[in-house]
């Protein structure tokens, strides 16, 4: 984990120092920081002016160094961007074939530790204007409030919102806090770091799903559940409330908890070994038993799947209602499997629209969207802290009358549920924001000053070169870009294996294997050749 402290996270969640007095005249070290900050791309407020003002010499210089030292890892500033060809792209695309051959086969014959050495020339840099960012000041009490906002959160949290929300447990936890949220990721997050500190987080679980989450968190795991946890040993107070927890579940619950665990069956088989759970509760341990004996176990999906193999369609929709959830996610394959029961499908889940949570309304709204047309192939981002991409096999589209009702019923009920929360006043929508995905979880976002959905749309206004980077530490990433057509037919390539197009006029500057300390790849792309070839 990296050195989080309050003022990195002032900066990185309000654009913000932590400051609580101020000064009426600017002094000369506050004026020598703004200059400073102005040449990385940033400008101080006049509040952050004053405020630094206020400070003794010895508490600027501090506030310099963190202020300075965070900026520049936001700008990226903060390391060496060394491409194998240093006179990228022009060296790239003079150079002989048989040179770029000897150069790379020596490179990974070495294993990265041997690259060619050139003298560096001197670079011609045009005008560009950029756009300041202002960094401004808040207090103490502004700045708890991102705690908060975290705590609150209804989607997936990053990494790095992870990383905060532990600092703030350890440094500045504020009194009062609503530490739990409706969103059970976060949830049972935030109990097991909770858990890791002595603290009390009776209640919190729910299912035994919800336990389950708990202990993967309490092993440093992925709390969607998506990736396999290795659990490792517990104390034995921290295994009597894992266990004890799952008890209540049972005993409170409403029978559902064999489904539950059977639904993630390996990872609850190794978390009871883990918890020894026979030495705290028999009844637990009986459950335990079942799944270790990997004893059958009637599930929900097993009915639904059932009925829709025999075609019971009114018993379907009737299980079906009662988990609205579960509807949404399958309403789409229904309405292809029963073409001829369509409209009391729509009816009935018009019925129940109201009771599926607005993240699964929008995904599904935006679905639809995609479904009024046949498509060859399908693009899938199954869940996980790791971002994957599935192709799969395309599908008809879906009769037209009938999605326009199911969007209907989605768009009524998100606009009822929408106007019962409190006016945000006059607010202007940028109309860039229609070329914005709403984002649907955060577990795998990468920090950035600048971030943006997967599926946006940016516009290049008046650029002439598309140029893409990467930057890493340790393992091999590499860096490629693949040419389509307007149907999406695959025209070509720029990647390690294929450094230069002629006819793309799109470089690469130099496969590097060895990032040990640090290496960076370019490739540049012009834009009016790209589109001139096709």
């Amino acid at each position: 984990m990296k050195n989080i402290t309050k003022n990195s996270i002032a900066l990185k969640y309000r654009n913000a120092l932590v400051l609580n007095e101020s000064a009426l005249v600017p002094t000369p070290a506050s004026l020598t920081l703004a200059m400073e900050m102005l040449r990385l791309g940033f400008i101080a407020s006049g509040e952050l002016v004053d405020g630094i003002s206020a400070l003794t010499n010895e508490q600027v210089a501090a506030v310099r160094s963190e202020l300075i030292e965070n900026l520049r890892a936001m700008k990226g500033a903060d390391v060496e961007y060394t491409p194998m060809y240093p006179n990228f792209p022009e060296q790239v695309a003079e150079a002989s074939d048989i040179e770029l051959f000897l150069n790379a086969i020596t490179h990974y014959w070495t294993r990265g530790e041997w690259s060619p050495e050139y003298e560096v020339l001197p670079r011609e840099y045009a005008e560009e204007t950029t756009k300041l960012i202002e960094i401004g000041v808040i207090n103490t009490e502004e700045f708890r409030n991102i705690i908060g906002e975290l705590m609150s959160s209804n989607e997936s949290l990053s990494e790095g919102d992870k990383e905060t929300i532990v600092w703030f447990m350890d440094n500045d936890w504020p009194d009062k806090l609503v530490m739990f949220s409706d969103f059970k990721e976060n949830t049972c997050f935030v109990a097991g770091e909770l858990l890791k500190r002595g603290k009390d987080i009776s209640g919190v679980a729910q299912t035994v799903t919800d336990v389950l989450r708990v202990a993967v968190a309490l092993n440093d795991g992925d709390v969607s559940l998506a990736a396999d946890t290795k659990f490792k040993s517990l104390p034995r107070k921290t295994r009597r409330i894992l266990t004890n927890a799952i008890e209540q579940v049972i005993l409170n619950g409403s029978g559902s908890h064999l489904e539950d665990i059977n639904r993630h069956r390996g990872k609850w088989v190794t978390l009871f070994h883990n918890l020894h759970v026979g030495e705290y509760s028999e009844l637990v341990y009986a459950v335990a038993k079942k799944i270790r004996n990997n004893e059958k176990i009637e599930t929900f999906n097993g009915r639904v799947q059932s009925y829709i193999d025999t075609g019971d369609i009114a018993a379907l929709l009737d299980a079906l209602k009662t988990r609205p959830g579960e509807f949404a996610r399958r309403l789409d394959l229904l309405l292809r499997k029963f073409e001829n029961k369509q409209s009391i499908i729509c009816r009935i889940f018009k019925g129940c629209v109201d009771k599926i949570n607005t993240r699964a309304l929008l995904q599904l709204y935006g679905h639809t969207k995609t479904r009024f047309a046949d498509t060859e192939k399908r693009v899938a981002f199954p869940k996980g802290n790791t971002q994957r991409a599935l192709l799969l096999p395309g599908q008809e589209a879906l009769n037209h009358a009938t999605l326009s009702k199911v969007q209907a019923s989605i768009r009524t009920e998100l606009i009822d549920r929408f106007g019962k929360l409190d006016s945000l006043g006059k607010v202007w929508v940028d109309p860039i924001l229609k070329e914005c995905p709403v984002p649907t979880q955060q577990r795998s976002a990468s920090e950035g000053l600048f971030q943006v959905a997967r599926g946006t749309r940016l516009s290049i206004d008046d650029e002439t070169t598309l140029r893409f980077f990467i930057y890493w530490k340790g393992r091999d990433i590499d860096l490629s870009a693949t040419f389509y057509d307007e149907n999406f037919e695959n025209l070509g390539y720029i990647s390690y294996t294929e450094l230069r197009s002629a006819k793309y006029k799109a470089y690469h500057s130099g496969d590097i294997v060895n990032g040990s300390r640090g290496a960076s790849e370019f490739i540049d792309v012009s834009i009016d050749d790209a589109v001139t070839a096709g």
